[in-house]
């Protein structure tokens, strides 16, 4: 964007012309939101491998919804002209063709996320699984310990006893 303001340029003659551009707040709100972006790419390393997949699913549904916005409002356009012109006519069924396209992709998008859900629900049974295991194997080798320790006590007393 280019800022006018009052100065002199080359010419000397006090106005700006067109091709002059004066330095201002927007280039520092530029340097922040790059800030902003780095920070963000830098975070992205840092993410677990769900994390990382629910990122990447988040952003594939922000850029077709984008998409979808884009073809709304590009084919609300095209309706309009099919109105007035028959030439759009041919155009708006191509869109129309395209519009079915991505209500399939939504659906396939919607599926991967079940699937991603599922996943995760399954990992998360396998987890408490593995705990629980962990636990019977912790109770039964107490209980293994104390008859071991029992066995022992029990021969050293019929030793002592003889």
């Amino acid at each position: 964007m280019l800022i006018f303001a009052a100065g002199t340029s080359e010419g000397g003659d006090g106005e700006l012309s067109q091709g002059d551009d004066v330095e201002g707040e927007d280039e520092e709100e530029g340097e922040e939101g790059e800030e902003k972006e780095d920070e963000l790419h830098e975070d992205d390393f840092n993410l677990t491998d769900e994390e990382d997949e629910e990122r990447d699913a988040r952003l594939k549904r922000q850029e077709k919804r984008k998409l979808v916005e884009e073809f709304d409002e590009r084919e609300k356009t095209l309706t309009e002209k099919a109105k007035r012109d028959p030439a759009f006519l041919e155009e708006k069924e191509a869109m129309d063709t395209m519009g079915a396209e991505l209500e399939d992709a939504e659906a396939k998008d919607k599926e991967a996320a079940e699937k991603l859900a599922r996943k995760k629900e399954e990992k998360l049974q396998e987890l408490e699984a593995e705990k629980a295991a962990r636990k019977l194997l912790a109770k039964e080798t107490k209980r293994r310990e104390s008859i071991a320790s029992g066995k022992i006590l029990w021969k050293k007393r019929s030793l002592a006893s003889r």
